[in-house]
């Protein structure tokens, strides 16, 4: 048995000899419990809260007295709307969970440590209100390198980066990546808010590298506070460099500065750790650091509990639901998301992130948990399959957030990009994947009833804006909102059990990228969709199988009685790769493909970001009407109609400005008026959807295969097309309307 578990049973006994109060050691029991001693859930009726206070021990009464205080506040602000009571309802205490409830409410409760006791049971530290205790911090640190092992060390199989410029924390000053050597740095992660910073020219540059430079008044006035902060916190969980991009990003040598914006992922991802500060801007940002930054003010529930115990309401180990301005900025997606530790400031709590799972300051952290904490979107880029699911829920994630300027959208996820760019063979072209990039353009709302804005391009003159700085009407880069770029209907690889509709997609073009609308034949670039040029050969499965794949019988029907759908010349076999995670199946798919092997020496793939898109496809002219969504209100849709007002397909308008130009189509009653608004359409792809229906007691079943065309609508300025929305049109009818053989430039 531990010696720490030894130490619990002895408290406990002694405890029980100066106190017999049956609820008291019932709570004891329960918030100090071991997990070898955990057999099961145990709940105890204390009965109704009046029945629990008529005891007097002093040890519990008080906890029963603010629970039922809190409970009663709860009531008052949320009454139940069939008129019952929480205080009717009978109290419980869970001696497995420490939890004590009463109706829909409960308290998690935990022992307060004490540190005069050696090896006392107490999980939970009682806080300062005013100030972080750092020791705590350098501690999770300390743990972290020292235990965890390689589940911390490079989750994200990063390639090895040293940022050209690192602040020496010791000597107060800007040292070169030549000086620092191979230390490890600590990076910075924030938002700006309206703080200035530093104009870094040469002359500053030169100034910066003398020692002691960063403490001089005429410096240090001109340096945003959270960096001096982020500074003394770099120092005190002993560490000696910091990065912190408005002082580590001179804007002396454009191409440096260049090759610095493009590495930010990889920077962060590099980081020992990164500090978050989530709870501030750069001008008040990490509160709570003793000597050096305002004093923060936490709130803990502290409950006196018999003698000299405490009982206490941890918080919960994820940063707050009330999500801060950090969290809705595009710049600090990547930020955070590609770090492997963090250190995060939020609502005036310090959290501590790492593979092995969240704690916080106030619990006693022994980092045990064992469990890998990677965002799970971003794991599956670390087993070399092009995910196309995953990679949607992504840019769902950062397509939401505000940029102070729209055309830093590139830049801002560029980083994420490179990393995901292993495993997308070609990599990405204006955050579309070159490998399936037919698919790509293809992306669409994710909502019909919320809209996309255009972005913009920003008034700051061509020199000050990061490059590329593009914002191509036909990629997501272009638009801000929430885009589906290949969520709701799967593209046919992997199996599952809950898809919804199965596609294939079938390129019916050439694409060829450059950086003008005029940009000779002989000077674009063929963009390559390997993926799909493949997929044929793949079904071949006479041939060997490729490294890692074994193959087995293909089920006709899933654990849950739902029929399998299988995409043509497929059904007989399904494949499954030793190095790929399970999902749903197990891990199964409709047929095996080479998959990258991925370390910290794979590099990225950074294709040239070209903003115009060349083919040669088919155009029509077809007219558009308002379409009604289940409830029977308008919605960003339009219904697409031949000459002869036949249905054949559907328009998802990027937003509801849109959809006025549809408006003068129906009448008050939302019933066809005016044959509707003529709108120009071209081809992008054909493809086979698998769908499934609903039949019987609503098992799945295989509904009836079909083709489409996925179209643009577009608009023309100077013989470049602009992408206005996308849509489908049904295969036999699009073959049958009046069709134009064009050369599309798109911009």
């Amino acid at each position: 048995m531990p010696e720490a578990h030894e130490s619990f049973q002895t408290l406990r006994a002694e405890t029980r000899q100066r106190d017999t109060c049956q609820v008291c050691d019932t709570i004891w029991e329960g918030t100090t419990q071991h997990p070898d001693e955990v057999e099961g859930s145990a709940k105890v009726d204390f009965g109704s809260v009046q029945e629990a206070l008529s005891n007097d021990c002093p040890g519990h009464k008080p906890l029963i007295k603010s629970f039922a205080s809190f409970c009663n506040s709860i009531e008052k602000a949320h009454p139940c709307s069939d008129g019952s009571k929480t205080s009717d309802a009978k109290l419980f205490f869970d001696t497995k969970r420490g939890i004590i409830s009463l109706g829909q409410v409960s308290w998690w409760l935990c022992v307060a440590k004490k540190d005069d006791i050696p090896r006392h049971p107490g999980q939970i530290q009682i806080l300062d209100p005013n100030w972080v205790n750092v020791r705590i911090v350098k501690g999770w640190k300390r743990t972290c390198v020292s235990e965890h092992g390689k589940e911390c060390q490079n989750p994200t199989k990063i390639w090895p980066v040293r940022p050209a410029w690192l602040i020496d924390v010791v000597d107060q000053r800007l040292v070169s990546r030549g000086v620092a050597g191979d230390a490890e740095f600590v990076a910075l992660s924030y938002t700006y808010g309206n703080q200035a910073g530093l104009t870094i020219d040469a002359d500053v540059l030169a100034d910066l590298q003398r020692p002691g430079a960063l403490a001089t008044s005429r410096i240090s006035s001109a340096v945003a506070p959270i960096i001096k902060r982020a500074m003394y916190l770099t120092a005190a969980i002993g560490e000696r460099f910091l990065w912190a991009d408005a002082l580590c990003i001179p804007h002396v040598d454009p191409a440096e500065t260049k090759q610095e914006l493009e590495l930010m992922g990889a920077i962060y991802a590099n980081a020992l750790v990164v500090i978050i500060a989530a709870d501030g801007t750069a001008r008040d940002g990490l509160k709570g650091l003793k000597g050096v930054s305002e004093p923060r003010h936490v709130q803990q529930t502290v409950i006196p509990f018999r003698d000299d115990e405490h009982l206490i309401l941890p918080t919960m180990p994820e940063p707050s639901s009330n999500k801060t301005q950090y969290y809705s900025r595009g710049w600090t997606y990547q930020e955070e998301l590609l770090a492997k530790r963090t250190i995060e400031f939020d609502h005036d709590t310090v959290f501590w992130h790492c593979q092995y799972g969240r704690t916080t300051e106030d619990r006693v952290f022994r980092g045990e948990s064992g469990m890998t904490y990677m965002d799970q979107y971003l794991r599956p880029a670390m087993s070399g399959y092009p995910h196309l699911l995953a990679f949607a829920q992504l840019i769902i994630d950062f397509n939401m957030r505000s940029l102070r300027h729209d055309d830093d959208a590139l830049p801002a996820i560029s980083g994420l990009l490179a990393i995901l760019s292993r495993c997308f063979d070609g990599g990405f072209l204006y955050g579309i994947p070159e490998t399936c990039f037919e698919r790509g353009l293809g992306w669409k709302p994710l909502a019909i009833t919320k809209g996309l804005r255009r972005r913009k391009p920003s008034n700051r003159p061509e020199k000050h804006r990061l490059q590329p700085s593009g914002l191509p009407s036909w990629s997501w880069i272009g638009w801000s909102g929430l885009v589906d770029v290949g969520l709701t209907s799967i593209e046919a690889v992997r199996m599952s059990d809950v898809t919804e509709e199965l596609s294939e997609t079938i390129p019916i073009t050439k694409w060829y990228t450059g950086g003008s609308p005029r940009e000779p034949p002989s000077r674009r670039r063929r963009i390559k969709s390997t993926w799909f040029e493949t997929r044929e050969s793949r079904k071949d499965f006479s041939k060997p199988l490729p490294a890692g794949w074994t193959r087995f019988l293909a089920p006709s029907k899933s654990p849950f009685g739902h029929d399998y759908v299988y995409p043509d010349g497929c059904g007989e076999f399904i494949f499954k790769h030793v190095d790929l995670p399970s999902y749903g199946l197990g891990n199964a798919f409709y047929y095996p493909f080479p998959v990258a092997s991925i370390d910290q020496s794979t590099p990225p793939i950074m294709p040239p970001q070209t903003e115009y898109l060349f083919c040669k496809t088919t155009r029509a002219h077809v007219r558009g009407r308002p379409k009604q969504d289940a409830y029977g209100k308008r919605c960003n849709m339009v219904g697409l109609f031949d000459g002869m007002s036949n249905k054949i397909g559907d328009l998802y308008l990027s937003n509801s400005e849109q959809l006025t130009m549809f408006e003068d189509s129906m009448d008050a009653e939302g019933e066809p008026q005016r044959p509707g608004t003529f709108v120009e359409l071209v081809a992008i792809y054909r493809s086979r959807h698998y769908p499934k229906s609903l039949v019987g007691n609503s098992r799945n079943v295989a509904g009836e295969v079909c083709e489409r065309y996925q179209v643009l609508w577009i608009k023309w300025e100077d013989e470049v097309a602009y992408r206005l929305a996308t849509g489908h049109v049904d295969k036999e009818a699009w073959e049958n309307l009046e069709l134009e053989e064009i050369s599309l430039v798109l911009g």
